[in-house]
């Protein structure tokens, strides 16, 4: 799961500069 949300991550930082809410649920459960 933890890979599932770093490849999330990777996807939304390059196409949204921002962070995202998945972005800050990943790093809230990492």
């Amino acid at each position: 799961m933890l890979v599932r949300y770093v490849i999330i991550e990777v996807t939304y930082d390059t196409s949204h500069p921002f962070p995202t809410a998945q972005e800050i649920v990943g790093r809230q459960l990492g």
